[in-house]
């Protein structure tokens, strides 16, 4: 994505909440998770727009990338979306088009905002049919007992079975509410953040923003066994009360993960208005090397006369995706040289032969798609169980 679809102009990562309730209903339906993505790229995007013809600019465009993010800090089921807008709008000329960026959003702009994304997805809810459920006496039974359990944040199984997790950290501490930042707003539990952004030049800030917007709901390196055979989970940054650590059941931390898997044949990466694969003029953006230059001016940022992309070798890909580096010697850890590149086979199978390696492999075998075992089947074991016990 940095490589060869993003210009590198500013970005600003958009980040849009919604209130605990909406969550049971976002998390059921798929269409009403669309809808609400569709209202928060068309308000940001208007808003964009309106203030670049403010500006005495004309037919501008705008685009973003989102990444649905189904889990919250605790691994509870929280549906938020990350998105990367470019922190100003296109000019389109005859020739291409041209970035203009614009000025940060204030804390007044960002309560407009948050304020219409309020009302467009509350209008959307009772259009679907859903207003009942948003009300007081919503039913969390129809979201699923897994799916209820992790959005309320609640333990499923053993003796807290209804109860909320057990959380440790410090009471009272001191941290800044949400109306004291001054790029984030609040709005009937709608909170709108806009306050991380990436100049034009810095692409691996952009990378690391990138990998943090994409990234797995689980670091495994958080994550430890305690006493009694509880599983303890710490915050990558305390909440407001002072949690620190949050701690599951084996059968709730598993209950967990399952509630976080997206539905079937959902897209959990988006991509809008100029950056949608659809838009006519998507080329004269992401690889125009004059409308690039042209960004480099404005944006004060130097780029190379020609922009070369080509993929990267797997020992790179590698190393950069994975942070695992195979040119460097397991036994002594010094840099291993490319001696030759054998293409012969029989030669091939010669030296993996002197090093007792196996030479022969199996093709693969196609394996048609089952469903889950059917409880029937295991009749006969369950009632020989019950019989011994």
């Amino acid at each position: 994505m940095v490589d060869v679809v993003l210009p590198e102009i500013p970005y600003r990562q958009w980040v849009l909440s919604f209130p605990y309730k909406l969550r049971f209903l976002m998390a059921r339906n798929q269409e009403l998770t669309n809808a609400a993505l569709k209202i928060f790229h068309h308000t940001i995007g208007s808003f964009q727009k309106k203030k670049a013809k403010k500006n005495g600019l004309g037919k501008v465009q705008t685009g973003a990338v989102t990444f649905i993010q189904r889990f919250g800090s605790a691994l509870n089921l929280n549906i938020h979306f990350h998105t990367l807008f470019p922190d100003g709008v296109f000019l389109e000329f005859d020739d291409g088009y041209v970035f203009c960026r614009q000025s940060s959003p204030s804390l007044e702009e960002l309560t407009q905002l948050a304020a219409k994304i309020q009302k467009k997805v509350l209008r959307c809810v009772e259009k679907i049919g859903l207003n009942e459920d948003f009300q007081e006496s919503f039913d969390e039974e129809g979201l699923g007992e897994l799916a209820s359990m992790s959005v309320a944040n609640k333990s499923g199984f053993g003796e807290r079975a209804g109860k909320g997790i057990r959380r440790f950290g410090e009471k009272n501490i001191e941290v800044d509410p949400e109306g004291r930042d001054p790029y984030s707003a609040n709005v009937g539990g709608f909170s709108l953040n806009a306050r991380v952004w990436i100049a034009g030049s810095d692409r691996k800030k952009l990378e690391r923003l990138i990998r943090y917007m994409a990234r797995g709901p689980l670091a495994m390196e958080r994550l430890t066994e305690s006493f009694p055979n509880q599983l303890l989970y710490k915050m990558k940054s305390p909440w407001r009360d002072g949690t620190t650590h949050v701690s599951f059941s084996p059968l709730d931390f598993i209950a967990r993960l399952v509630a976080l898997i997206p539905p079937p044949r959902m897209n959990m990466i988006r991509y809008s208005g100029c950056f949608a694969p659809n838009f006519k003029d998507r080329k004269s953006i992401i690889k125009n090397k004059s409308a690039q230059k042209k960004c480099a001016e404005i944006c004060n940022s130097d780029l190379p006369e020609k922009v070369k992309h080509e993929r990267l070798r797997w020992a790179e890909m590698l190393k950069r995706v994975f942070e695992i580096d195979v040119t460097i010697c397991p036994k002594c850890s010094g840099r291993m040289e490319q001696i030759a590149v054998i293409k012969d086979k029989a030669v091939a199978k010669k030296i993996i032969e002197s090093l007792g390696e196996v030479t022969t492999f199996r093709p693969l075998e196609v394996v048609a798609d089952r469903g889950p075992p059917e409880p029937w089947a295991f009749q006969d074991d369950f009632d020989q169980r019950d019989s011994t016990w």
